[in-house]
Protein backbone atom coordinates (compact mmCIF):
# COMPACT_ATOMS: atom_id res chain seq x y z
CA UNK A 1 0.00 0.00 0.00
CA UNK A 2 2.62 2.05 1.16
CA UNK A 3 4.55 1.76 -2.45
CA UNK A 4 1.51 2.52 -4.37
CA UNK A 5 0.55 5.44 -2.44
CA UNK A 6 4.67 7.02 -2.87
CA UNK A 7 4.25 5.88 -6.42
CA UNK A 8 0.92 8.13 -6.73
CA UNK A 9 2.74 11.03 -5.15
CA UNK A 10 5.60 10.73 -7.60
CA UNK A 11 3.50 10.36 -10.67
CA UNK A 12 1.95 13.76 -8.85
CA UNK A 13 4.65 15.61 -8.36
CA UNK A 14 5.92 14.80 -11.82
CA UNK A 15 2.84 15.86 -13.59
CA UNK A 16 3.61 19.38 -11.67
CA UNK A 17 7.11 19.37 -12.51
CA UNK A 18 6.31 18.40 -16.17
CA UNK A 19 3.85 21.53 -15.61
CA UNK A 20 6.20 23.70 -14.88
CA UNK A 21 8.80 22.70 -17.20
CA UNK A 22 6.36 23.28 -19.68
CA UNK A 23 5.61 26.86 -18.18
CA UNK A 24 8.68 28.08 -18.08
CA UNK A 25 9.16 27.15 -21.99
CA UNK A 26 6.37 29.15 -22.79
CA UNK A 27 7.46 32.08 -20.49
CA UNK A 28 11.01 31.63 -22.34
CA UNK A 29 9.49 31.70 -25.51
CA UNK A 30 7.87 34.44 -24.67
CA UNK A 31 10.91 36.42 -23.39
CA UNK A 32 12.20 35.38 -26.46
CA UNK A 33 9.94 37.34 -28.78
CA UNK A 34 9.57 40.18 -26.48
CA UNK A 35 13.60 40.58 -26.80
CA UNK A 36 12.63 40.07 -30.80
CA UNK A 37 10.33 42.89 -30.59
CA UNK A 38 12.17 44.84 -28.60
CA UNK A 39 15.32 44.42 -30.91
CA UNK A 40 13.30 44.95 -34.11
CA UNK A 41 11.84 48.21 -32.34
CA UNK A 42 15.47 49.36 -31.43
CA UNK A 43 16.34 48.66 -35.07
CA UNK A 44 13.52 50.83 -36.17
CA UNK A 45 14.33 54.08 -34.21
CA UNK A 46 18.29 53.69 -34.97
CA UNK A 47 17.62 53.50 -38.90
CA UNK A 48 14.90 56.34 -38.29
CA UNK A 49 17.24 58.07 -36.78
CA UNK A 50 20.55 57.04 -38.86
CA UNK A 51 17.84 58.62 -41.86
CA UNK A 52 17.08 61.82 -39.95
CA UNK A 53 20.74 62.47 -39.85
CA UNK A 54 21.52 61.24 -43.38
CA UNK A 55 18.85 63.67 -44.59
CA UNK A 56 20.08 66.60 -42.06
CA UNK A 57 23.68 66.13 -43.85
CA UNK A 58 22.48 66.60 -47.49
CA UNK A 59 20.55 68.91 -46.36
CA UNK A 60 23.73 70.75 -44.69
CA UNK A 61 25.40 69.96 -48.18
CA UNK A 62 22.61 71.31 -50.36
CA UNK A 63 22.58 74.94 -48.27
CA UNK A 64 26.59 75.04 -48.24
CA UNK A 65 26.59 74.99 -52.41
CA UNK A 66 23.79 77.50 -52.20
CA UNK A 67 25.32 79.50 -49.85
CA UNK A 68 28.86 79.04 -52.15
CA UNK A 69 26.77 79.64 -55.10
CA UNK A 70 25.40 82.69 -53.40
CA UNK A 71 28.71 84.03 -52.27
CA UNK A 72 29.86 83.71 -56.11
CA UNK A 73 26.65 85.75 -57.42
CA UNK A 74 27.39 88.20 -54.44
CA UNK A 75 31.23 88.49 -56.00
CA UNK A 76 29.78 88.99 -59.44
CA UNK A 77 27.36 91.77 -58.48
CA UNK A 78 29.50 93.90 -56.27
CA UNK A 79 32.18 93.67 -59.43
CA UNK A 80 29.36 95.15 -61.52
CA UNK A 81 28.57 97.84 -58.68
CA UNK A 82 32.40 98.95 -58.83
CA UNK A 83 32.09 99.19 -62.74
CA UNK A 84 29.22 101.37 -62.65
CA UNK A 85 30.70 103.71 -60.32
CA UNK A 86 33.47 103.99 -62.55
CA UNK A 87 31.32 104.45 -65.37
CA UNK A 88 29.35 106.90 -63.16
CA UNK A 89 32.40 108.72 -61.99
CA UNK A 90 33.12 109.40 -65.28
CA UNK A 91 29.70 110.51 -66.46
CA UNK A 92 29.72 113.00 -63.90
CA UNK A 93 33.22 114.06 -65.01
CA UNK A 94 31.95 114.74 -68.67
CA UNK A 95 28.89 116.20 -67.65
CA UNK A 96 30.76 118.74 -65.73
CA UNK A 97 33.21 119.25 -68.45
CA UNK A 98 30.56 120.18 -70.82
CA UNK A 99 28.48 122.24 -68.27
CA UNK A 100 32.07 124.02 -68.00
CA UNK A 101 32.70 124.56 -71.66
CA UNK A 102 29.10 125.38 -72.39
CA UNK A 103 29.43 128.30 -69.68
CA UNK A 104 32.48 129.03 -70.48
CA UNK A 105 31.80 128.96 -74.31
CA UNK A 106 28.35 131.21 -73.60
CA UNK A 107 30.51 134.00 -71.64
CA UNK A 108 32.84 134.37 -74.64
CA UNK A 109 30.26 134.82 -77.08
CA UNK A 110 28.43 137.39 -74.82
CA UNK A 111 31.75 139.01 -74.35
CA UNK A 112 32.88 138.63 -78.04
CA UNK A 113 29.10 140.23 -78.84
CA UNK A 114 28.64 142.52 -76.22
CA UNK A 115 31.81 144.04 -74.71
CA UNK A 116 33.54 144.31 -78.02
CA UNK A 117 30.57 146.91 -78.98
CA UNK A 118 31.19 148.86 -75.64
CA UNK A 119 35.29 148.43 -76.80
CA UNK A 120 34.58 150.38 -79.95
CA UNK A 121 32.39 153.04 -78.63
CA UNK A 122 35.14 153.99 -75.99
CA UNK A 123 38.25 153.77 -78.57
CA UNK A 124 36.15 155.83 -81.31
CA UNK A 125 35.30 158.71 -78.31
CA UNK A 126 38.89 158.66 -76.58
CA UNK A 127 40.47 158.37 -80.07
CA UNK A 128 41.83 161.80 -81.91
CA UNK A 129 39.40 162.89 -84.83
CA UNK A 130 41.44 163.15 -88.08
CA UNK A 131 40.25 167.24 -88.26
CA UNK A 132 41.59 167.55 -85.19
CA UNK A 133 45.44 166.62 -86.71
CA UNK A 134 47.68 169.65 -88.06
CA UNK A 135 49.20 168.33 -91.64
CA UNK A 136 52.30 170.27 -90.26
CA UNK A 137 52.60 168.73 -87.03
CA UNK A 138 52.46 165.27 -88.96
CA UNK A 139 54.82 165.87 -91.69
CA UNK A 140 57.06 167.46 -88.92
CA UNK A 141 57.13 164.24 -86.85
CA UNK A 142 57.58 162.14 -89.36
CA UNK A 143 60.49 164.43 -90.51
CA UNK A 144 62.23 163.73 -87.22
CA UNK A 145 61.59 160.15 -87.36
CA UNK A 146 62.85 159.51 -90.72
CA UNK A 147 66.06 161.77 -89.94
CA UNK A 148 67.12 159.90 -86.51
CA UNK A 149 66.55 156.49 -88.18
CA UNK A 150 68.68 157.31 -91.69
CA UNK A 151 71.13 159.22 -89.08
CA UNK A 152 71.50 155.74 -86.53
CA UNK A 153 71.99 153.47 -89.60
CA UNK A 154 75.36 152.18 -90.33
CA UNK A 155 76.86 150.67 -93.48
CA UNK A 156 78.73 148.47 -91.31
CA UNK A 157 76.36 146.77 -89.15
CA UNK A 158 73.45 145.14 -90.46
CA UNK A 159 71.44 146.45 -87.79
CA UNK A 160 68.93 149.66 -86.80
CA UNK A 161 71.02 151.34 -83.88
CA UNK A 162 68.12 154.30 -82.96
CA UNK A 163 70.28 157.28 -81.96
CA UNK A 164 69.99 158.93 -78.43
CA UNK A 165 68.95 162.27 -79.44
CA UNK A 166 65.26 160.68 -80.00
CA UNK A 167 63.57 160.93 -76.26
CA UNK A 168 60.89 158.97 -74.50
CA UNK A 169 59.20 162.00 -74.44
CA UNK A 170 59.44 162.11 -78.15
CA UNK A 171 58.19 158.17 -78.39
CA UNK A 172 54.90 159.06 -76.75
CA UNK A 173 54.28 161.74 -78.71
CA UNK A 174 55.18 159.85 -82.05
CA UNK A 175 52.93 156.70 -80.52
CA UNK A 176 50.26 158.82 -80.21
CA UNK A 177 50.51 161.02 -83.75
CA UNK A 178 50.74 157.20 -85.58
CA UNK A 179 47.82 155.76 -84.10
CA UNK A 180 45.94 158.53 -84.73
CA UNK A 181 47.16 158.72 -88.23
CA UNK A 182 46.56 155.09 -88.75
CA UNK A 183 43.09 155.70 -87.95
CA UNK A 184 42.58 158.71 -90.51
CA UNK A 185 44.52 156.55 -92.94
CA UNK A 186 41.97 153.84 -92.71
CA UNK A 187 38.89 156.43 -92.54
CA UNK A 188 40.31 157.57 -95.83
CA UNK A 189 40.28 154.18 -97.46
CA UNK A 190 36.82 153.33 -96.79
CA UNK A 191 35.72 156.74 -97.86
CA UNK A 192 37.32 155.78 -100.93
CA UNK A 193 35.75 152.67 -101.00
CA UNK A 194 39.32 150.33 -100.84
CA UNK A 195 38.92 147.79 -98.37
CA UNK A 196 40.94 147.49 -95.12
CA UNK A 197 41.96 144.58 -93.79
CA UNK A 198 41.14 143.50 -90.33
CA UNK A 199 43.24 141.18 -88.19
CA UNK A 200 41.26 138.25 -86.77
CA UNK A 201 41.80 136.83 -83.26
CA UNK A 202 44.36 134.03 -83.27
CA UNK A 203 43.22 130.81 -80.96
CA UNK A 204 46.16 131.63 -78.34
CA UNK A 205 44.53 134.44 -77.50
CA UNK A 206 42.79 132.80 -75.03
CA UNK A 207 45.34 132.07 -72.55
CA UNK A 208 43.87 131.59 -68.77
CA UNK A 209 40.64 130.41 -67.96
CA UNK A 210 38.34 133.43 -67.30
CA UNK A 211 40.49 135.70 -69.18
CA UNK A 212 39.62 136.17 -72.61
CA UNK A 213 42.08 138.60 -74.90
CA UNK A 214 39.98 140.25 -77.12
CA UNK A 215 42.35 142.75 -78.51
CA UNK A 216 46.10 143.97 -77.38
CA UNK A 217 45.87 145.66 -73.75
CA UNK A 218 41.67 144.85 -73.36
CA UNK A 219 41.52 141.97 -70.82
CA UNK A 220 38.96 140.53 -69.35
Amino acid sequence: MERQNLFKKNNHYQKKINKIDSDIDSIKNHVNIYKETINTKICEINNEHYLNIEKKKLEIQQLAITKQGINSHIGILQKEIGYLKKERVKIFKYIKKKKFASRYYNNRKKISHKKLKKLKRICINQRPSPSSINSEEYSSVVETLTGSIESSYSSDSSDFIYSSSFNSSEASSTDEYSSASIDYEKGKRKERGEKVRIKKKKKNNIRKKGEIYLTEGFKF
